[in-house]
């Protein structure tokens, strides 16, 4: 994942009233990080199997 550089900052642009450009970068991103891909993702552990141990109360003071 990288990080965007420059001078401005989405909150920034949108305090200055420039909404319409913030929207279209947040979509553009968002649409590319959820375009197909050439290949499929790693399996990745399900996040209620990550985190087990907390929703079921273990280690509970």
């Amino acid at each position: 994942m990288a990080r965007a550089h420059g001078p401005s900052s989405l909150a920034q642009m949108t305090r200055s009233g420039r909404d319409d450009a913030t929207t279209r970068i947040v979509c553009s991103t968002i649409a590319g990080l959820h375009r197909p891909r050439a290949v499929p993702s790693p399996n990745v552990v399900p996040l209620t199997r990550w985190f087990a141990a907390l929703l079921s109360g273990h280690g509970k003071p």
